[in-house]
């Protein structure tokens, strides 16, 4: 066997990545660099003297920033099948104007059959255009909006609160696990969470400081996020109709507004609404305007929920449970959403999360009485209800879907600012603790670092992200066979997304084994075999996995054998 030289393919990639750690430092210093460069000090130390504050904030950004942006094409190595998907769907819009079924500007994707959200692949478009079919340019809109969090945080944290208070948030956040792994991944429902934590901060923003233009904007993101995941449309009724609720009961804001910001979250909302009738009520395809909203050849929201089920109230008492037992032990079986060992936040975290979750009520009654009286303490409690609201909704919806930790994604923001909250009001209260309890975080977090980079990365990651599939595409395509065949146990999107394959021959030579399924399995397309023969011929490409019976013979085949990762190719073009 070979190795197939890459030097010059990782020299991209590292520029791109040393680009892009780069970035990280200078995004991360600017809330140190602005004042710095304003000159309102005195040339010398005295600056960063007086704002220890700033320097604590800009070396979370950068630390948070670069744990979620450096190296995103090896760590996690390979691609998801998720992903791949996601990601041939963005070339494909890019490309043609149509998804891999030949739909335009669609508001939700067919893909497998049972069908996936758009809004992500739509904002991966322009990284594609510019950095080509790459796992950077896939993984980067998840990796720099959650950079993005990290600042808006600790800007709204600080105005509702104060600096240090603030910092704490950012730090507890920056170090998380859950929210680094996500970022790190281009699963499209992840982005969800993401946007609603986002569209909230802007909504506190826009009230406090009573600006109109940013409080419709957060209208217009809260229903553009209904296109990032399906459970939004349940999560997003409620939690929106709690908030207005809630601003019209205390008169933060005057009744038309709340009417108007409804009606403009209904009509961003209308093509997902249509997607949902159509689905539903077993309608066919519909074009409206530009785009097209398409009949899915099933509908997945029937297998996912308990709303349709024979047994509604035992599976929803199943799966409360499940959720319940999932906040506990934040962890599902699923390596690429958590690990057993750490959590979603690091399992000593809960306690601090119910402190955090029950603080307005250990507050004292001048803090109650002022509340009332000052606009930042009426901004901290409309904070306070919405992360409450939040989090009682993301329960409710746990009732109706079988939970594992990427289906209930919207319950981890909550419980992480509920913990940062309480780790906040234990400090306050027991001093001596902030030492230690900022070693032990920050001993997890390294511990953390160094188990997901190497053994969890190889173990657990790359074989189930089929590390080395891409390599082992592009040297077969490389290679210039009759045919190749492509082992089974790695999926048909990455070859689609990896090889740039062209859409319209895509869709007019793909055969499937199971038409019309949830799931469609495709057999083959032009060019592509998904499944080996007993034996080779001459002239045609082999992509095995090392876990195939073919690779364990190729050892005597006459061809040559070249190895990438968990894959090789055998070469019969000779």
């Amino acid at each position: 066997m070979t190795d197939w030289p890459l030097s010059s393919v990782i020299q991209y990639l590292r520029i791109k990545s040393l680009g892009l750690i780069i970035l990280c430092f200078l995004f991360g210093s600017l809330p140190l660099l602005i004042p710095f460069l304003k000159g309102n000090h005195k040339r010398d130390d005295s600056f960063f003297t007086n704002h220890k504050t700033l320097v604590a904030v800009s070396f979370f950004l950068i630390l948070g920033s670069l744990v979620r942006v450096s190296f995103l094409d090896s760590f996690p190595s390979g691609l998801n099948q998720d992903e791949a998907s996601a990601g041939y769907e963005a070339f494909a819009i890019l490309t043609t104007g149509m998804d891999r079924h030949g739909n335009q500007a669609p508001v939700h994707f067919v893909s497998w059959g049972s069908g996936q959200n758009v809004l992500y692949s739509y904002l991966a478009i322009p990284f594609i255009a510019l950095l080509g079919n790459t796992t950077i340019a896939l993984r980067l809109p998840m990796a720099l909006l959650s950079c993005v969090t990290l600042y808006a945080l600790y800007y709204t944290i600080a105005s509702l609160k104060d600096e240090k208070t603030a910092l704490l948030f950012l730090a507890f956040l920056a170090i998380n696990p859950w929210h680094i792994s996500k970022s790190r991944w281009a699963l499209e429902s992840n982005l969800f969470p993401e946007l609603v934590l986002l569209t909230l901060l802007l909504l506190l923003y826009s009230i406090r400081k009573k600006k109109y233009v940013f409080f419709y904007l957060s209208a217009f993101l809260f229903g553009l996020s209904s296109y990032s995941y399906g459970t939004s449309y349940f999560f997003l009724f409620f939690f929106i109709l709690s908030l207005l609720v809630y601003l019209a009961i205390r008169k933060e804001v005057k009744l038309i507004h709340l009417f108007c910001y409804l009606f403009t979250v209904f009509v961003t909302c209308i093509p997902i609404i249509l997607f949902l009738y159509v689905n539903l009520f077993d309608k066919d395809t519909i074009r409206l305007l530009w785009f097209d909203i398409p009949k899915l050849t099933q509908d997945r929201f029937h297998s996912v929920t308990s709303f349709f089920s024979k047994t509604f109230f035992q599976d929803c008492l199943n799966n409360i449970t499940s959720t319940f037992a999932l906040i506990f032990t934040q962890y599902d079986g699923l390596p690429w959403n958590a690990t057993e060992f750490f959590g979603t936040m690091y399992l000593f975290t809960l306690p601090f999360s119910l402190i955090g979750l029950f603080h307005p009520l250990y507050k004292s009654s001048k803090e109650n009485l002022t509340a009332s009286l000052l606009p930042k303490k009426r901004s901290e409690e409309t904070y306070q209800f919405a992360l409450t609201s939040w989090f009682i909704v993301s329960l409710f919806l746990g009732m109706f879907i079988k939970p594992n930790i990427n289906r209930v994604n919207t319950l981890w923001f909550p419980l992480i600012l509920f913990a940062a909250q309480g780790i906040s009001d234990v400090i306050q209260k027991v001093k001596s603790l902030k030492v230690p309890l900022s070693l032990l975080y920050l001993s997890s977090f390294v511990a953390y670092g160094a188990y997901q980079t190497t053994y969890f990365d190889k173990n657990r990651i790359q074989p189930n992200f089929y590390y080395g599939f891409k390599e082992a595409c592009l040297y077969a395509k490389d290679l210039n066979p009759i045919h190749t065949y492509v082992t089974p146990k790695a999926n048909y999107t990455l070859l689609l997304y990896y090889t740039e394959y062209d859409v319209n021959t895509y869709i007019d030579t793909v055969i499937f084994t199971n038409p019309g399924s949830a799931f469609e399995n495709v057999k083959s397309f032009k060019g592509y075999t998904f499944s080996l023969p007993q034996t080779v011929q001459k002239g045609f490409c082999y992509i095995v996995s090392i876990y195939d019976k073919l690779y364990q013979e190729s050892e005597s085949l006459p061809y040559e054998t070249t190895s990438f990762g968990n894959f090789c190719v055998i070469d019969c073009t000779i």
